[in-house]
């Protein structure tokens, strides 16, 4: 029977050279070729250390792993404080826009706005805007090009709705 702690060498070995996404079928047949041994119950000598084959090998796996790469980060922010004007677009007869203000809201501070019926917490996303909590709780904007926030419908496609940041 092979001596476990020429696993735990060759796990090094390749752990120390391994870069991201590399050969996850090399540390599998490693793994599986120190497996009878480990499941044993023996004992390794490995850098001059006594350990169990079995915690040592998952733990040295686990390093092998690429962590976060697949999840990109999205960037939170906040808004400039100020009201925010909703409306409709208007048409060529008539006015230029229709105002919608139970839809209109003012940023107040960090997170956080002001809308008539009571306050609320906000989160934006990248170009995002989602109400958490409060009166338009679920309510999604995107910014948009020119400075303006549309409403974004619940299919994902864009609504008619604006909104402009008027004053501070």
């Amino acid at each position: 029977m092979d001596c476990p702690c020429k696993y735990g060498a060759r796990l090094a070995e390749h752990a120390s050279n391994n870069k991201a996404g590399e050969s996850p079928r090399a540390v599998s047949a490693i793994l599986t070729s120190a497996a009878p041994v480990a499941w044993g119950g023996a004992m390794a000598y490995i850098g001059g250390m006594t350990v169990r084959p079995i915690p040592f090998l998952l733990a040295l796996a686990a390093t092998l792993v690429p962590v976060g790469g697949s999840v990109a980060a999205r960037d939170i922010g906040v808004l400039p404080q100020g009201r925010y004007q909703c409306a409709l677009p208007g048409d060529a007869q008539g006015r230029a826009y229709v105002p919608v203000p139970d839809l209109s809201f003012r940023i107040t501070s960090a997170s956080r706005y002001v809308h008539i019926s009571g306050k609320g917490i906000y989160l934006l996303e990248g170009d995002t805007l989602v109400f958490t909590r409060g009166p338009l709780k679920d309510m999604r904007l995107r910014r948009v090009p020119g400075g303006l926030l549309r409403q974004v419908k619940s299919d994902g496609t864009l609504g008619r709705v604006r909104c402009n940041h008027v004053t501070r």
